[in-house]
């Protein structure tokens, strides 16, 4: 299940973001990023990103809500298999490794 201030901060993203430079390296207002983290935390519902005038602020919403999740997005399970699958075993063999797991 994708938590739904993912989805909103990539709808967001996607519709005034994408033509923007360093979208995801340029960070945000680091305030406006805790007040809206915070309202989202304590259960005021999802922030209108709408509102928020700059794209890089969604943007640092997002990546601090990925960073701070309990186990990260490759798992530590599953991570042995990413790291074959990027770069060490034979290209050839990619696919079946990523089908098997």
């Amino acid at each position: 299940m994708i938590p739904a201030l993912v989805i909103h901060c990539i709808n967001e993203i996607e519709q005034r973001g994408l033509q923007e430079t360093g979208i995801y390296r340029v960070p945000g207002c680091e305030r406006t990023v805790r007040e809206l983290k915070e309202r989202y935390v304590r259960g005021k519902g999802l922030p209108l990103l709408s509102r928020v005038t700059d794209v890089h602020v969604v943007c640092g919403l997002l990546k601090d809500f990925l960073r701070k999740l309990r186990e990260p997005l490759v798992t530590f399970r599953l991570h042995p298999t990413f790291l074959a699958v990027a770069g060490e075993s034979p290209i050839g063999n990619r696919p079946e490794i990523t089908r098997n797991s």
